[in-house]
């Protein structure tokens, strides 16, 4: 028992250095570009691929899979996110895009597809934990029903969260959904909360030791 809250001690303390750390790695680009405005839409942010990286590290020091299961699960993994990223970075232009930029899209495309991309940006994340709850299961990766709950009500919470922080510590910017991302506040709790799906699973399955 000691010896089980140890090793979950252990994953969640590193998880959360890994939180921690995209969240330091995000505002240190934003910084470095300039913190006016939308300045930060307008260029591809290193700190993704990176924190993504970090967490694909964590992930692996976490599981014990056979070497083809462990490939696959990460390329699959890569394809998620890249996805993802394409998808939101979409959807998220649609809801904040403005000026004569804005004009002129509404009148080149059609107002219901327009709503249905920026719809995008609230039902894409809750589906994420599920995708990558299948996707685990699917290779081998005994994660649990209810780190599947937990990880779904903390992506609830996260941004609401996040808001709060912003608004107790008076951040620059506001305290909006668009600064919880930009300040790089956030970032700590999507990378924890997908992290949850992790944490205490069953490493010892009979098909899934390494060879």
């Amino acid at each position: 028992m000691m010896q089980w809250m140890k090793i979950k001690k252990h994953q969640i303390l590193s998880l959360l250095m890994v939180s921690l750390l995209c969240g330091i790695i995000w505002r240190l680009e934003i910084e470095y570009h300039g913190w006016t405005g939308l300045i930060w839409t307008t260029y591809f942010h290193i700190a993704i691929p990176i924190g993504f990286g970090l967490f694909l590290l964590w992930m692996n020091q976490m599981i014990t899979l056979k070497p083809l299961k462990r490939l696959t699960l990460n390329i699959f993994s890569i394809i998620l996110g890249v996805f993802t990223y394409f998808v939101l970075k979409h959807s998220l232009g649609y809801n904040y895009i403005n000026g004569p930029a804005a004009m002129l899209s509404l009148f080149e495309t059609d107002y219901l597809k327009i709503n249905a991309v920026r719809s995008l940006v609230l039902i894409v994340p809750p589906l994420l934990p599920i995708l990558a709850f299948k996707l685990l299961k699917v290779h081998g990766v005994n994660v649990r029903k209810r780190n599947l709950v937990l990880c779904e009500i903390s992506l609830f919470v996260s941004l609401p969260f996040s808001m709060l922080i912003l608004f107790v510590t008076g951040h620059k910017g506001g305290y909006d959904e668009l600064h919880a991302l930009k300040s790089g506040i956030l970032i700590p709790f999507i990378v924890f909360t997908f992290g949850l799906l992790i944490v205490d699973v069953n490493k010892r399955r009979p098909d899934a030791h390494e060879t």
